[in-house]
């Protein structure tokens, strides 16, 4: 595939005649003669001396399929990450991150707003010169289409570089808490990553302020009865989710929350909220069947001392016929990252826990 050089200069396709350095070098069409030309510009300005005159140059409209051509600045690699490339090693999380700063950097000198479909290209270009090196894999099984890694850390870099000049953010006024005051509203941003149902523009058909604020009063007694119906908890958390929404967006604290709407944080709530703002549906057994997937990463890369006593406990579990995968994915996720499950845990009795 041909490829084209993208330095910041091949971005314009200027016309040069006009400038002032092109038309320097070129015959005076004053027709005063050179000894006077201090007075000749007077009356005949040379269009040799008048940049001002000159025409601007103007960005040449860039073809969305710019990608196709984008020339990857391996050049511009530090030595030791060239070296690891070329021995096909793969380079470490801060070298990888370095990586992603030079290619980001030279994108962005050629479209300052690339798309999903751009960096997607440039990251499966990356991969098909360095498969060793950046290609994702689990013991030696690729993880989807190779580069999915790639290309989200370069969307990443790229949204942290566009912060706050995009579309990606939401803009809202919140009004002045003091009425009469004559002050400006204040701008908050929120960002909606993954996200189709951020923040809903009225409840649904039918609802009103007074049958969500009776149906979230449904919902608090419900929690306290410990009931266990849960799709009639899933249908009363679907219907106020607009409520919920403007609650959590307005900034409502935590322990607030808990109180008024106690079912986002048990897990039939949570999954019927997480529907709504997503439009994913949580699918336990795929869960499960990934949470193998990382257990057996984890297992290859972790120093086997460190995680011995989880394995041993995943082992007991499996010997009683209990799913030892997502639990044992936890902890070593908790291992791998060196946190303390003292903070993450809540150690209670098991004769507290009646009615569950």
């Amino acid at each position: 595939m041909p490829r084209r050089d993208y330095s910041p200069a091949s971005e314009y396709n200027a016309d040069y005649s006009n400038s002032p350095l092109s038309t320097s070098s070129a015959p005076s069409t004053s027709s005063a003669p050179s000894t006077s030309s201090a007075l000749s510009t007077s009356s005949a300005p040379s269009t040799s001396s008048a940049p001002s005159t000159s025409t601007p140059h103007r960005r040449t409209p860039l073809s969305n399929n710019w990608h196709f051509n984008f020339e990857i600045p391996w050049s511009k690699m530090p030595s030791e990450i060239t070296r690891k490339l070329e021995n096909n090693e793969r380079p470490t999380g801060c070298e990888r991150r370095e990586v992603i700063r030079l290619m980001v950097g030279e994108i962005l000198t050629i479209c300052p707003m690339p798309g999903k479909k751009h960096l997607s290209e440039i990251a499966r270009e990356m991969v098909l010169m360095y498969p060793m090196s950046f290609r994702d894999y689990i013991e030696d099984i690729v993880v989807g289409t190779g580069y999915d890694s790639l290309t989200k850390q370069l969307l990443s870099r790229v949204d942290n570089l566009e912060r706050g000049k995009t579309s990606l953010y939401l803009k809202r006024q919140a009004s002045s808490t003091s009425e009469g005051e004559d002050q400006p509203p204040k701008t908050m941003r929120l960002d909606t990553y993954g996200c189709i149902n951020w923040q809903p523009q009225r409840p649904p058909r039918g609802e009103t302020g007074e049958t969500q604020e009776r149906t979230k009063e449904e919902l608090k007694n419900m929690h306290i009865t410990r009931s266990k119906d849960t799709k009639r908890i899933e249908e009363k958390m679907v219907a106020t989710f607009y409520t919920q929404r403007s609650d959590i967006i307005k900034g409502m604290e935590t322990p607030v929350l808990v109180r008024e709407w106690p079912y986002l944080f048990d897990m039939c709530g949570m999954m019927a909220h997480f529907k709504e703002l997503t439009g994913m549906d949580v699918d336990k057994e795929a869960m499960s069947s990934k949470c193998r997937r990382v257990v057996s990463y984890l297992m290859s890369r972790e120093k086997k001392s460190k995680i011995e006593d989880i394995l041993a406990d995943m082992e007991i579990a499996k010997a009683r016929h209990l799913d030892a995968d997502l639990p044992g994915c936890l902890m070593l996720l908790l291992k791998h990252f060196n946190e303390d499950q003292a903070k993450m845990f809540l150690k209670v009795d098991e004769t507290s826990r009646c009615g569950l």
